[in-house]
């Protein structure tokens, strides 16, 4: 998948959904999601059906974004901090962090690191999940929404760069930087949350134009794919097989489009929060309902709109 797993990018901490952040196991065949209790979320589990559903971890404050690990257990960050939690439901630190991808082998993580200062300085952190090795990127401007290549040799991230009494708040679009350290180049003059295509010859990003997607190394001009004006930021995904991306648009509908031909199709229900691809690209996990206002349930449904099927509610 697009970042070797499926992410959400909702911030569970500022929109506290009952259901929230699906994502599927590497061999598709369980399922996980953070479900409220009460101002804080557990991690849940089940088969990819739904069936046996269990409490997996308890009690994490100001989730933001779940991911599960292809060499077992997951990936979450909780109050600017990165945790591990393995099948032991107890959370180990990784860093101190927030908003992360990984590598297609789980191998290396990258975050953007805490700061209190929203606006202030920020690098990108590195870090092996293996040895621990941690190397620091982009040293100046402040830096958001990383985004590791699927070898786990670049980083993508936005940047923003000073604009005076030692602020970031000058937007300067999409980055590339050398995973093991270098000299960040600029990509792009606008765009928030890039994500690499599953093969990493292609990055896509949002603007206010909409959904985008260019050739990393620049030899080639990029091509909209999706023209939406509100486009929620890090609401999109590469399917699996990097020909479709899905996209929750401004009105809140989820769309899989064509990125050749940039034809798209609604599926899922009338209002979707946030959804996974899964492994093999045959289906997508979805949460929603029929309204904005409805408490959202789990769905599973097919890339074309069809088998729509609950499988969880609130």
């Amino acid at each position: 998948m697009t970042l070797a797993v499926a992410f959400a990018a909702l911030a569970l901490a500022a929109t506290p959904h009952p259901i929230a952040a699906p994502v599927w196991s590497p061999d598709g065949a369980k399922i996980a999601w953070a479900q409220a209790n009460g101002s804080a979320h557990d991690i849940w589990g089940a088969n990819a059906d739904g069936t046996s559903a269990h409490r997996l971890a308890s009690h994490i404050d100001a989730m933001y974004q779940l991911a599960w690990l292809p060499t077992g257990g997951f990936l979450y960050d909780a109050n600017f901090v990165l945790y591990r939690v393995g099948q032991t439901g107890r959370p180990q630190p990784v860093g101190l962090g927030v908003t992360f991808s990984l590598d297609a082998k789980g191998d290396e993580v990258a975050y953007q690191t805490s700061d209190s200062c929203p606006s202030c300085h920020g690098p990108i952190d590195v870090r092996s999940l293996v040895t621990g090795t941690l190397r620091k990127i982009a040293a100046t401007g402040q830096n958001l929404f990383p985004a590791l290549s699927p070898d786990g040799r670049s980083v993508a991230f936005t940047r923003f760069l000073g604009s005076g009494g030692g602020r970031y708040e000058k937007a300067a679009g999409i980055w590339l930087a050398p995973a093991a350290g270098g000299a960040p180049v600029q990509r792009t003059r606008t765009g928030l949350c890039p994500q690499w295509s599953p093969d990493g010859r292609r990055l896509a990003y949002a603007d206010n134009a909409g959904l985008h997607a260019i050739d990393p190394s620049g030899s080639s001009p990029g091509t909209l794919v999706l023209k939406e004006n509100g486009l929620p930021a890090c609401a999109f995904q590469w399917s699996p097989d990097g020909k479709r991306i899905a996209a929750v648009n401004a009105r809140g509908r989820l769309l899989v489009i064509d990125a050749a031909t940039r034809r798209s199709r609604a599926i899922g229900p009338r209002h979707s929060v946030d959804f996974a691809w899964a492994p093999d690209g045959s289906r997508l996990l979805v949460t929603g309902g029929a309204t904005a206002q409805a408490c959202p349930a789990l769905w599973t449904v097919e890339p074309d709109g069809s088998a729509l099927s609950r499988i969880r509610g609130c």
